[in-house]
């Protein structure tokens, strides 16, 4: 088994044990680490993929699950911001459909932000790709109603002594199965 000394996971793989791990092992560890701002107009339920926020992980064993953990930071112009979690085009852990004109996502962030403010939502999804192949999650975002869904900044980023920019990620563990 491999010994894991970096304290720096970003942008790499690293396989932390071989295929022949107990169930419930980490077999291997990806992250994206998205630094630079983006923002979309998409709302009401269209969603726009995030630039930068997808990770690619190979699993070793058909029978082993993908822990994704995703972190989004951003603002919105009024309202919330919402987010979809692909795998490939496959959409993952929707909300059920609530009927008249609710849009579906997977997870969202709070809608009563002042306007030079960022929050951050953490997201959690245990798949089963059933694959060896390279699988590769990837957020898009929308916002509530007419506005714009920034990441990595607030809405409002003119006064820099309030404004704070942040940062996203993606985390993909496999787990033995």
């Amino acid at each position: 088994m491999a010994v894991l000394t970096s304290t720096a996971l970003t942008g790499i793989t690293t396989r932390m044990a071989d295929a022949s791990a107990p169930a419930g092992s980490i077999i291997q560890v990806v992250q994206t680490v998205k630094t630079d701002t983006f923002s979309t107009t998409s709302s009401n339920g269209s969603y726009t993929d995030v630039t930068g926020m997808t990770a690619s992980i190979t699993p070793s064993s058909s029978s082993n699950k993908i822990l994704v953990t995703v972190s989004m930071t951003g603002g919105g112009s009024g309202w919330a911001n919402y987010y979809k979690l692909y795998r490939g085009s496959t959409e993952l852990g929707l909300g059920d459909d609530m009927g008249g004109s609710s849009s579906r996502s997977t997870f969202g962030s709070d809608g009563d932000q002042a306007a030079d403010a960022t929050n951050t939502s953490t997201y959690m999804y245990l798949d089963s790709p059933a694959t060896t192949s390279s699988t590769t999650y990837k957020i898009a975002a929308s916002h509530r109603s007419s506005g714009t869904a920034y990441v990595n900044r607030p809405a409002e980023s003119s006064n820099p002594d309030w404004a704070y920019s942040g940062s996203s990620t993606i985390t993909l563990q496999e787990v033995a199965g």
